[in-house]
């Protein structure tokens, strides 16, 4: 049991993820001490409550988030999440919760567990790509006003012109 343990522990530690765990009827939360440091904390500056983990929750996804979890509790489904969750330091990081509910025979949800990645570096990319799509997107509709623009413009002085020279002839 102990080596089927120190494997578990040397798997997690190697995964990069943090680790949670939510006995439903009860309402005990665990958050695996890798969870709570990729949020900046220490094992004892956030506790294992529910109630600790819901003041991280960024407020404008408190109810997507409950929504989601919801859904996929109805539904008997793996969930895969992304939210802000609140640091140390009171800044915001984009998270991925990925997790599976356990049901008991009668079908009433017993547990929830699965692991927390953090994706912030991707979220700042797509954050990213979205503004450089814009800001290219802006540059083509002011390039085609541009040379709409040039294009009346020359062609009005060029017409003047060639009927002057038509004249002249």
């Amino acid at each position: 049991r102990l080596r089927l343990l120190a494997k578990y522990k040397v798997a997690c530690e190697g995964a990069q993820d943090g680790f949670w765990e939510w006995d439903l009827p009860s309402g005990v939360c665990w958050m695996s001490s890798s969870f709570k440091a990729m949020l900046g904390y220490d094992e004892a500056a956030l506790p294992n409550t529910l109630v600790a983990w819901q003041a991280c929750l960024h407020p404008d996804e408190k109810d997507a988030l409950w929504r989601d979890f919801r859904h996929h509790v109805h539904n008997d489904q793996h969930f895969d999440i992304e939210h802000r969750l609140r640091r140390a330091d009171g800044s915001y990081g984009w998270y991925r919760f990925r997790g599976k509910t356990v049901f008991s025979a009668s079908g009433r949800p017993l547990r929830a567990a699965g692991s927390l990645t953090d994706i912030g570096a991707r979220k700042d990319l797509e954050f990213h790509l979205i503004e450089t799509t814009r800001a290219a997107k802006a540059a083509s509709v002011a390039k085609s006003a541009f040379l709409s623009n040039m294009s009346h413009e020359l062609r009005t002085p060029m017409n003047g012109v060639m009927g002057m020279l038509e004249l002249a002839m």
